[in-house]
């Protein structure tokens, strides 16, 4: 039952065949308990590869600057054009390039939430700078950005435990 081919750490592959999980089950269940966020976040980054812990700051990057080049106006729309085209080339390529019929740790569902965290704050700043509150709703006044994040606020919103580890999606608002 438990996988013997990884392209990731195996650090922990003797707990994996002694209690007959996969490997990425054994680290899940076992890291969050005993260890620190900051240390289960290093092991993580480790863990899936250092080309994979990559193409989070890869695509962090990118949309920020983006944000900062584009303008309020139409930042929304081309970070979710440039987000959700990096989050398909990444998941084509690592499925039908690089590991065709072999198990490997799985970056797509932590680039998934961060690609709805980009996306999400786009629209917010959208919501916040550009369009009056005349045009909003209730909820989009309340989630609205009214000034564009430094690059520690934007970086720390994307790379927190939320966004790396677990889930769901928060707002940027609701995280500041």
């Amino acid at each position: 039952m438990a996988t013997t081919s990884t392209t990731g750490s195996t650090l922990l592959q003797p707990l994996s065949n002694a209690v007959q999980l996969p490997i990425d089950q054994a680290a899940r269940h076992m890291f969050p308990r005993c260890l620190s966020p900051s240390v289960c976040l290093t092991y993580m980054a480790k863990s899936i590869g250092e080309k994979y812990a990559l193409h989070f700051l890869v695509q962090s990057g990118i949309s920020y600057c983006i944000m900062i080049i584009i303008g309020v106006e139409n930042m929304h729309n081309y970070c979710f054009v440039f987000a959700l085209g990096y989050l398909t080339v990444c998941q084509v390529t690592r499925v039908y390039i690089f590991d065709y019929g072999q198990y490997s740790a799985d970056f797509s569902g932590p680039m998934m939430i961060i690609t709805q965290k980009i996306t999400s704050l786009a629209c917010e700043i959208h919501d916040g700078m550009f369009r009056k509150d005349e045009e909003l709703t209730s909820s989009q006044r309340d989630l609205a950005v009214r000034r564009m994040p430094s690059l520690l606020e934007y970086l720390s919103y994307n790379c927190n435990f939320m966004g790396i580890l677990a889930g769901p999606l928060c707002s940027y608002k609701d995280y500041i």
